[in-house]
């Protein structure tokens, strides 16, 4: 599991919603030895035309934990 910061999504989605886009397809670039995973985020302009950018994952600070919010 990759952990992201909100920050960083909510801006990169302010930023590309601010230029324009309305839509956007997400996927992950799985680790490997030389990077984390990433989400990649491609802006939809049409069928034909579109924008990329990408969100690297987190370590979690030591004094934060994991809550599973599916229990409730």
């Amino acid at each position: 599991m990759a952990i992201y910061k909100i920050s960083d999504l909510l801006s990169t989605l302010q930023s590309s919603q601010h230029d324009g886009y309305e839509y956007v397809d997400l996927s992950l670039i799985e680790a490997d030895e030389d990077s984390d995973e990433s989400l990649v985020l491609n802006y939809i302009v049409d069928s034909l035309e579109g924008s990329e950018d990408f969100v690297d994952s987190v370590e979690l600070p030591p004094n934060y934990s994991i809550i599973d919010k599916t229990d409730n």
